[in-house]
């Protein structure tokens, strides 16, 4: 059985598909009864025991967003997001994976990072999420909205209201707008060695001088990692990379702690 991945929009939106079975995963397994390798196949098993960085479990219901076109306006508004992460964080947010997940709720979705559920949310089909005065129509869906924590209706389409004191999003928007919030929080966790090796990379091509040490040995790969990540969780971007290996390398030379280390990038980056 073959195994196509669809990555649309450099390859923010990360959609699984099997030729020989429907295109929609959900977490029991492929629907449909078509015949697939053993379970024991170990390249099989290799396969799925993978877990991705950053995936979205949606109810059966929801199904329609990622069975949407590749140029779709989840996909669009995911790239986006890559986009500006990637230019105040100086991460690029890794694919997102969606599949449908059968024990989930009508309407509902999960954020993971790494495999673990990260929050919970809602965003109904055939609704838009409205924020404002309260129209009293018994048909709507009150929750709170996860970014925020501010009361919001989700209204059917055909009845959104208008007005300047209302604010209206779609179901994509407000998803990207969860997800957003859980990058920036999760971006130390998101971000992998492979993804250093490749910001080292881009420096390289433009500031070699910059990337001696690392290629010599001088400034290990893991203590860069461990210290990039700290600083993604502080908050701290890691645009200027080449700065920040510019102070490392020689602080590391000198014997400084690894304390030390994280207080020195994050100097090297802190605005005058």
């Amino acid at each position: 059985m073959s195994t196509k991945s669809v990555r649309a929009n450099e390859g923010v939106l990360l959609i699984e598909r099997r030729f020989e079975r429907p295109a929609v995963e959900d977490g029991d397994g492929w629907t449909g009864e078509p015949a697939r390798p053993t379970r024991t196949d170990p390249a099989q098993l290799l396969e799925d025991i993978q877990i991705e960085p950053l995936g979205v479990l949606l109810a059966a219901d929801m199904v329609d967003l990622c069975t949407a076109p590749l140029d779709s306006r989840l996909a669009e508004l995911v790239d986006d997001l890559r986009h500006r992460l990637a230019h105040e964080l100086g991460v690029v947010l890794p694919p997102v994976r969606f599949t449908v997940e059968r024990g989930l709720l009508p309407g509902t979705y999960r954020v993971l990072v790494d495999g673990e559920t990260i929050a919970e949310s809602i965003a109904p089909p055939g609704r838009v999420m409205v924020i404002g005065p309260d129209a009293g129509d018994p048909d709507d869906v009150h929750t709170v909205e996860p970014v925020f924590g501010l009361p919001v209706r989700w209204v059917r389409d055909d009845r959104a209201p208008t007005g300047a004191d209302v604010s209206i999003a779609s179901r994509e928007q407000a998803m990207t707008a969860h997800l957003s919030e859980i990058a920036r929080a999760h971006a130390g966790t998101l971000l992998s060695r492979d993804d250093v090796v490749d910001l080292i990379d881009a420096v390289r091509r433009r500031h070699p001088a910059s990337t001696e040490e690392i290629d010599a040995g001088l400034l290990p790969l893991a203590v860069l990692h461990a210290v990039l990540r700290d600083l993604l969780e502080s908050g701290t971007s890691i645009r200027n990379l080449r700065r920040i290996l510019d102070e490392l390398a020689p602080a590391l030379m000198r014997g400084a702690s690894y304390d030390s280390l994280v207080e020195i990038a994050s100097r090297a980056v802190r605005p005058a």
